[in-house]
């Protein structure tokens, strides 16, 4: 394979062409390291040493890296490594490589986030954010159920009156277009319409 471009990617990496299709992502000092440069062909021990050994251990550097700071699902973790464009075998290594330590668990990452914000939020704000960051469905109504189990509920109608009180709205005072700002306002907030109604 012929290395036909280098890409600079930033200050500090550049993107690695070989026969004209996107390879990797490398730090400016590796291609001297690799004899890396336009034109010439690319050993190919040096190209299965980068893409079976190095990039893979960035990967996993990089997913320890960010776990240390706060929990992410895996899909998280996916798109974080994706913006760094690295392989799939890489990506792939990675993720299974913090999971085998029990660093990612997307079934304990969404229990825990329905148990932060169960008084904080409307239970389909939560699900949507859950969803969002790449939780399944099952999982997320597994960790409901886990919840439940624990003693954890959810008073929609609680919430809502605490809200509105914040607001200062008072509903013998407001007039239609307050009323109808309230509303859409509660039903961003993932609040049930019929329980929304009660309060309006």
């Amino acid at each position: 394979m012929v290395v036909t471009d280098i890409e600079p990617l930033g200050s500090r990496k550049v993107k690695i062409y070989l026969d004209d299709e996107p390879a990797f992502v490398l730090y400016k000092g590796e291609l001297h390291k690799y004899w890396i440069s336009v034109g010439n062909e690319i050993n190919p021990t040096v190209c299965n040493e980068i893409n079976t050994v190095l990039l893979p251990k960035r990967a996993k550097l990089r997913l320890m890296k960010l776990l240390q700071k706060r929990p992410y699902t895996e899909a998280e973790l996916r798109r974080k490594l994706d913006c760094g464009e690295y392989p799939d075998e890489a990506v792939n290594e990675a993720i299974a490589y913090v999971s085998s330590y029990g660093y990612l668990d997307d079934s304990a990452y969404a229990s825990d986030y329905i148990e932060t914000y169960i008084d904080r939020k409307s239970k389909r704000s939560i699900e949507m954010e859950l969803i969002k960051r790449g939780i399944s469905k099952i999982d997320i109504e597994a960790a409901w159920s886990r919840a439940e189990e624990r003693g954890f509920s959810q008073n929609e109608n609680a919430q809502i009156e605490a809200l509105l009180k914040k607001k200062g709205y008072d509903s013998d005072k407001a007039d239609m277009k307050e009323k109808q700002r309230i509303y859409a306002f509660l039903l961003r907030k993932g609040f049930l319409a019929e329980n929304i109604s009660h309060y309006i």
